[in-house]
C-alpha cells in the first residue's frame, strides 16, 4: 500500500493493483478503519475499486493527517483478506427492444445473439466495485468476457433511467435520466437512489447484485425518486414571507451553499460554491454563517426584489454599477441590479442576510442540476421565482455597519481579460505516467479556457498533451483541482460539481488556495501552471485561512462595538 497527494487536501490511498474480492475487503477494511477512527482534520472518507481517498477539512495541517491516518493503519488493517462485506441484491431486467437498444449491436459484436447475451447477463453474479458518476449509479464487476464491449464512439446525450449497460468489461445501472457512453442492453423499475432513505443509495460497495429476466416491461419513472429532483419540492416563498423575487435570472444563477459533503461514497458530487472563498467572504461580511446559501451568478448577475429590509454583500465577478464588498442596505420593494457589464472573473455571488432558507437535500442547500435537486427545483433561477430569506436583524437596527468595506484583494478575485492567470499545482498521482516532453508543455504553454467549460470543469484549449503512458488506469476517487489529461490530449480541470470517480490519468492538481481564482476564469482567459511542492500549498492555504479568520473578527468587532 501507498499514500499519494491529491492536491493539498486529499490523500489518496492505493491498497491493491488488481481488481478483485481480495482488494475490495482490504479497501473496506481500511477505509472503516479511518473512519472509525474520527480523526481531527478528516472531512470524508471515500472508497471504490483499489483505493481509498481521504478529504481534509480546508483548515487542517493535512501533513498531519497523513501521519495520524498511517498511524491508524500501521496495525495491518489493509493486509488481511476476508470476505468482503455486503448484500446479495436482485435485479429484473426487461431487456432488449427499446429497453435495450443496444443488445443487437452487443450480440453481433461479439458473435452471439440476442439470447446469448441475455443468458450470460443474467448467469453471473457481479460485485458492486463503486458507486460514482451519478448519485447510486453501481460499477459492477463479474460479467463474463464474452460480453466485454467497447463503450460508444459518441455517448448518448440522455440515458432513460434504469437503464442497465455494458462498458468495457463491467456492467451498470443508470439511476436516472442522463448522458451516458455505455451499451444499452435493458432496463429495470428498480429505485437506485432516494436521498430521503438511509444510506440514500439502495447499492452498496460489496453488495453482490444478479440480474434476472422480468416478464413485463418496467414501470416508467420508478428508477429514480418519484419527484424527479430527489429533493423536497421547492415552493415559492408566500407573498408574506420575507423572500426575494427574481426579476431577471441573469446567467446560471443558483442557489448554492458550503457543498454536500458526506456523500461522495454514494455517488453524489459535492458541488457548493465554486469559488470558496469568494462565497465564504459575502457571508461573513453581511454577518451569516460562512456557509450559508447565497446566490451565484455566471457572466451575468441577476435582478432581485426585496421584500423587507436586508443588508447585501457582493463578491467574485464584478459587473459595472455595483461595488464589490461592500455592505448595503436594501429596503423593502428595492432592487438589485447586478446585470451590468461584466468587467472581472466570471462568477458572482450575493450574500443576504439571513441566508437563503430553501429546503435541504442530503444535508445542503446547493443546486446540483445535474441530479436534478437542491436549491430551486435542482435549476438555475427564472424570472418569477421568490426565495424565502431566513431571520436576520432589520437593516434599520444595524446602521452601523455602514461605512466599511471588505478589502478587494477578498471581494474581487476575478482577473480582467487582459489578465493571464498564473495557477500553482502540485505533481499528481498520475504524473510519472507522463513524458519530459509533456510536462515542458504543461508548464510552458499558456492555455486558453475553452467555452465548453462549467461547474464541473474547466476544458484547456492551446497546449496539447501526447498523454499518459502504460496500461488503462483503475477508476479512482477524485477531488477538485485535478488536472486530468483524456484520450486528446487537452487537459480538464475539475471544479465543484465534478464527478466522485473518475478514470482519466492525473497529471497534476491545483491548489487550494488557488481554486478560487481559477474559478473566476472566464471563456476565452489564459493561464499558465507553476508547480510548486506541497509545504508551499500549505503555506498559501493557510494565509489564505488567516485572512478569512481576520474578517471573521472584525465583523465581531463591529457587532460588539454597535451592541
Amino acid at each position: 500500500m501507498h499514500i499519494t497527494a491529491l492536491g493539498d487536501l486529499a490523500w489518496r490511498l492505493t491498497v491493491g493493483n488488481e481488481v478483485g474480492d481480495a482488494t475490495l475487503a482490504r479497501v473496506l477494511a481500511v477505509a472503516k478503519a479511518i473512519r472509525e477512527a474520527q480523526l481531527g482534520g478528516v472531512r470524508e472518507v471515500v472508497a471504490a475499486f483499489t483505493t481509498v481517498v481521504v478529504h481534509v477539512e480546508p483548515a487542517a495541517d493535512a501533513s498531519r493527517v497523513r501521519e495520524r491516518v498511517l498511524e491508524v493503519l500501521a496495525g495491518g488493517v489493509a493486509e488481511g483478506g476476508g470476505a468482503v462485506p455486503g448484500r446479495e441484491r436482485v435485479i429484473e431486467v426487461v431487456y432488449g427492444g427499446t429497453d435495450g437498444p443496444d443488445i443487437e449491436l452487443v450480440a453481433a459484436a461479439r458473435g452471439l445473439t440476442p439470447a446469448e447475451v441475455i443468458r450470460l447477463h443474467t448467469g453471473a453474479a457481479y460485485r458492486v466495485h463503486a458507486i460514482g458518476f451519478a448519485p447510486g449509479f453501481p460499477y459492477l464487476a463479474g460479467l463474463a468476457e464474452a460480453l466485454h464491449t467497447p463503450r460508444r464512439d459518441t455517448p448518448r446525450t440522455r440515458v432513460p433511467a434504469g437503464s442497465v449497460g455494458i462498458g468495457g468489461a463491467q456492467t451498470g445501472v443508470y439511476p436516472s435520466a442522463g448522458p451516458g457512453g455505455w451499451q444499452l442492453i435493458g432496463r429495470t423499475a428498480q429505485r437506485l437512489f432516494d436521498p430521503h432513505q438511509q444510506p440514500p443509495a439502495w447499492l452498496q460497495t460489496g453488495d453482490t447484485v444478479r440480474f434476472v429476466e422480468a416478464s413485463g416491461p418496467p414501470m416508467p419513472g420508478t428508477a429514480t425518486v418519484l419527484n424527479g429532483n430527489g429533493g423536497p419540492a421547492a415552493v415559492d416563498a408566500p407573498e408574506s414571507a420575507a423572500a426575494v423575487e427574481v426579476l431577471h435570472a441573469g446567467v446560471g444563477c443558483s442557489v448554492q451553499d458550503g457543498g454536500r459533503w458526506g456523500w461522495q461514497s454514494q455517488g453524489v458530487s459535492v458541488g457548493g460554491a465554486v469559488d470558496a472563498i469568494s462565497f465564504q467572504v459575502a457571508n461573513l461580511a453581511v454577518g451569516n454563517p460562512p456557509d450559508a446559501a447565497v446566490l451565484e451568478w455566471t457572466l451575468r448577475g441577476p435582478k432581485l426584489l426585496f421584500s423587507d429590509e436586508r443588508w447585501v454583500v457582493l463578491t467574485g465577478a464584478t459587473a459595472r454599477g455595483v461595488t464589490n464588498g461592500e455592505r448595503r442596505r436594501l429596503r423593502a420593494g428595492e432592487v438589485l441590479d447586478v446585470g451590468g457589464e461584466l468587467l472581472s472573473g466570471c462568477r458572482g455571488y450575493i450574500a443576504i442576510s439571513g441566508g437563503l432558507d430553501v429546503p435541504e437535500t442530503l444535508g445542503s442547500r446547493s443546486t446540483d442540476t445535474r441530479a436534478g435537486w437542491g436549491g430551486r427545483e435542482g435549476r438555475n433561477l427564472k424570472r418569477g421565482d421568490r426565495l424565502p430569506l431566513g431571520e436576520a436583524p432589520g437593516a434599520a437596527e444595524n446602521e452601523t455597519r455602514r461605512g466599511w468595506r471588505v478589502s478587494p484583494s477578498l471581494a474581487c478575485l476575478g482577473a480582467t481579460r487582459d489578465e493571464e492567470l498564473l495557477i500553482h499545482v502540485v505533481v499528481g498521482p498520475d504524473a510519472e505516467s507522463f513524458s519530459a516532453l509533456d510536462w515542458t508543455v504543461f508548464t510552458g504553454s499558456s492555455f486558453g479556457v475553452s467555452p465548453r467549460s462549467n461547474r464541473m470543469g474547466i476544458r484547456l484549449q492551446g497546449g496539447q498533451l501526447a498523454g499518459a503512458r502504460g496500461p488503462d488506469l483503475v477508476s479512482a476517487p477524485v477531488a477538485a483541482g485535478a488536472v486530468q489529461v483524456p484520450p486528446d490530449g487537452r487537459p480538464i480541470i475539475l471544479l465543484a460539481d465534478c464527478q466522485t470517480i473518475g478514470g482519466y490519468p492525473q497529471i497534476a492538481y491545483v491548489i487550494a488556495a488557488d481554486l478560487p481564482r481559477l474559478a473566476q476564469a472566464a471563456p476565452g482567459a489564459k493561464l499558465r501552471f507553476r508547480l510548486v511542492d506541497l509545504p508551499e500549498a500549505e503555506r498559501r492555504r493557510r494565509i489564505q485561512s488567516r485572512e478569512l479568520a481576520q474578517l471573521a473578527l472584525g465583523v465581531r468587532e463591529a457587532e460588539r462595538g454597535r451592541r
